[in-house]
């Protein structure tokens, strides 16, 4: 369905099923599989969208946004005991460019209003980007992205909707290429919007995991890339506010796993390794933020990625990287962000693990400038920490937290050292350490008739 400048009201379908379209020549596929709004006002009551898909043949720096509801340009949408369910935002098809996922698998908006009540969210799907020569970031927003926007949301359920997965690094040549991050806001991502969510439940909803780099043996340094960041909610600027709501079981995507690099001169370079993803629950960066009366509860972050194995063969120098630390905040994360917290209650969520580090193997006995002279010690890489503030993690800002409960919320522990292993002189790498702020990692501007207990391995920290 195309809406341009119109104000149907449209009840009791079923759009299930469709596809976009194609621009052929521009080698670029459309959006809005199942509806299409231009400055429009549509109603929609009890209205099913289940099933629709933007196809992958070809894409340009996005590749299809908004699977079931697609609407810019002013559009207002009013949606009443609508459930989209199953929609699959453009996947990247892997060709030889970079091909970033598709954003809202159920829903996207530009410049737009949203008005939802008494909805269903389940199974939507942001795309992914998979192989390519440069890889690029997973879609946002597995239920809603959104950018610029005006959204109110009432009693409506966001479960099991998934950000898309980072593209991982390819091997061309002999030269490795980088991974790319997570998507973000595994139930709703949400950039320079004003916010409003009420009496509302996210269970279950998951942002991407980072992508993995390709492994070279040249000069050439591969990265990985971050796991995304808010597992039900991911917000940049804007306000958002959310009252007497639940936000359970959700999580963030993995750190990408990295590799090492054999210099020209046979030096032994590490990449960078990408982190777990950040506020399982909630995640703010740049914004404002007003949470009342709420339950976070049995949400987790992502692990921290993991070094490839390397063995050496010149004997020259040694350099194994460390793993990368599990993401922080597993209820909720604040970053360079003003927030009031008034009457939540975070219970049973965790940060995760550190990730392993670089392992290493050497059989140089020798000292190849100094014959006869033993080579020096040698050492694999060691753990990441675990992720900080399993109940909640502020960095920056100003933050009011009053009448907040905080109670067996634990942080990840420390990936562990990277082995050796070979005939040189070497050593395995150290543990690293349990992340720290069972219940809170940061500082608060404002900290009244708060509780906590029972977080491990402590109750504050900073």
């Amino acid at each position: 369905i195309v809406i341009e400048e119109a104000a149907p009201r449209l009840y009791h379908l079923r759009i299930t099923g469709n596809t976009t379209g194609t621009y052929v020549m521009e080698e670029q596929s459309n959006d809005g599989a199942g509806i299409f709004v231009s400055h429009g006002a549509p109603i929609l009551v009890d209205v099913l969208l289940s099933g629709n898909e933007i196809p992958t043949d070809w894409c340009t720096s996005e590749n299809g946004d908004g699977a079931g509801i697609y609407a810019h340009r002013g559009a207002h949408l009013f949606l009443h005991a609508a459930t989209l369910q199953g929609n699959q935002a453009g996947t990247s098809p892997g060709e030889e460019r970079g091909c970033k996922g598709g954003n809202g698998g159920g829903i996207f908006l530009r410049s737009s209003f949203l008005f939802l009540r008494g909805g269903i969210l389940q199974g939507n799907n942001a795309g992914s980007s998979f192989t390519t020569y440069e890889a690029a970031e997973g879609g946002d927003g597995g239920a809603i992205s959104a950018e610029n926007a005006w959204i109110e949301i009432v009693d409506t359920l966001f479960q099991n909707n998934q950000a898309g997965r980072g593209g991982t690094g390819i091997i061309e040549a002999g030269y490795g290429y980088p991974g790319a991050s997570g998507g973000n806001g595994g139930a709703m991502a949400l950039r320079n919007c004003q916010v409003l969510v009420e009496q509302s439940r996210f269970e279950r909803n998951r942002t991407g995991d980072g992508g993995s780099a390709g492994l070279a043996s040249t000069g050439d340094t591969d990265d990985s890339g971050d796991g995304g960041a808010g597992g039900a909610i991911f917000a940049s600027g804007g306000t958002l506010e959310i009252r007497t709501s639940s936000i359970t079981e959700n999580s963030t995507g993995k750190g990408g796993t990295s590799g090492m690099v054999q210099g020209d001169f046979g030096d032994v370079v590490p990449a960078y390794v990408g982190h777990g993803g950040d506020g399982a629950g909630i995640y703010l960066h740049a914004g404002h933020a007003i949470l009342r009366n709420l339950i976070l509860s049995d949400n987790r972050t992502g692990v921290g990625g993991t070094l490839y194995s390397y063995s050496d063969f010149f004997c020259e120098t040694y350099s194994v990287g460390d793993g990368a630390r599990g993401g922080n905040g597993g209820g909720i994360a604040l970053f360079e962000s003003t927030a009031e917290l008034e009457n939540l209650t975070l219970f049973r969520n965790q940060t995760g693990r550190g990730g392993k580090g670089g392992s290493l193997y050497s059989d140089c006995v020798e000292d190849p400038y100094l014959p006869g002279e033993p080579y020096g010690d040698v050492y694999a890489g060691d753990g990441g920490p675990g992720g900080e503030g399993a109940g909640l993690y502020l960095s920056g800002g100003s933050i009011s937290i009053r009448n907040v409960t905080m109670t067996q919320n634990v942080t990840g522990p420390g990936g562990a050292g990277g082995t050796f292993s070979g005939e040189a002189m070497g050593h395995d790498g150290q543990p690293g350490p349990q992340g720290s702020g069972g219940g809170l990692s940061g500082y608060a501007a404002s900290f009244t008739y708060n509780h906590a207990w029972g977080n491990l391995p402590d109750d504050y920290s900073g």
